[in-house]
């Protein structure tokens, strides 16, 4: 019998009813992709099962994926509004509204709201942040400015951006388009906002990693003087450490002068 024959059922069922049921199927989807059960019902890869079997794109069931997994990092009564909002409306949220900010948001959009009011809600939402340097208009913070030039990247950073764009290619399965880039782009983007949903500062980043791996990490800014910015209680830790261990030699060491001299 066909290993997790019955969640590879619930799939296709839902599949042929998306429209409906979006939410069942990200949560879904994210068994299979998470247990990698497609590579147990004899799939080469992830694209391989979803391009074969669910016949959709691969760019539609990462966003099913990074919509879900958005929010069920927000509170449980957030959930319970987006929900309501239906599968369309809050895969344009994804990245923006945060468990603060949320209740601003939902007040916003109200009721009645269309997908085509929402869209042009946060297109201004844009473009307010854009006129906005300081940060200080209403979620400043959680729109990308409409200007997308991006300067001139260092040589590690042109090389860390070349290497993210031909990992979500592979995924994405993307051809040579002139909005190939774009494309690519828009899927790194939304794998970022919706992974890291509410985080607002570098010290929320690295605790979040510090999460994930198990570790504990300690950053240094060397352009401000070598700061800690990070981790200082992990210093801290280390420097007990080696006081205690200094001691203890020292302890060590007067026990045996005290033995030669007898």
């Amino acid at each position: 019998m066909c290993e997790h024959a019955e969640i590879r059922k619930q799939v296709l069922n839902l599949r042929d009813r998306s429209d409906e049921d979006a939410w069942a199927l990200a949560d879904t989807l994210i068994q299979v992709f998470s247990g990698s059960y497609y590579k147990l019902w004899g799939f080469d890869g992830w694209t391989d099962y979803v391009t074969k079997e669910l016949d959709f794109t691969i760019r539609k069931a990462q966003y099913l994926i990074r919509t879900q997994e958005w929010l069920t990092k927000l509170p449980k009564n957030v959930q319970v509004w987006i929900r309501q909002l239906g599968w369309r409306k809050a895969r344009m949220l994804v990245g923006i509204v945060t468990a603060e900010n949320a209740a601003e948001w939902k007040a916003r959009i109200g009721t009645d709201c269309s997908t085509m009011q929402l869209d042009e809600m946060l297109h201004q939402n844009a473009v307010e942040a854009a006129n906005d340097p300081d940060g200080k208009g209403a979620d400043a913070g959680s729109e990308r400015q409409p200007n997308y030039n991006l300067g001139r990247p260092n040589p590690q950073q042109r090389q860390n951006m070349d290497r993210a764009e031909e990992r979500a290619a592979v995924i994405a399965e993307c051809e040579q388009t002139k909005d190939r880039k774009a494309y690519l782009w828009d899927l790194i983007a939304t794998d970022f906002l919706a992974t890291n949903s509410g985080i607002r500062t570098v010290q929320e980043y690295l605790s979040k990693i510090e999460t994930t791996l198990g570790l504990k990490l300690i950053a240094i800014d060397d352009r401000k003087g070598l700061t800690v910015i990070h981790g200082a209680a992990t210093l801290d830790l280390f420097a007990d450490a080696e006081d205690a261990e200094e001691s203890e030699e020292e302890d060590v060491g007067s026990v045996d002068l005290a033995a030669s001299a007898s």
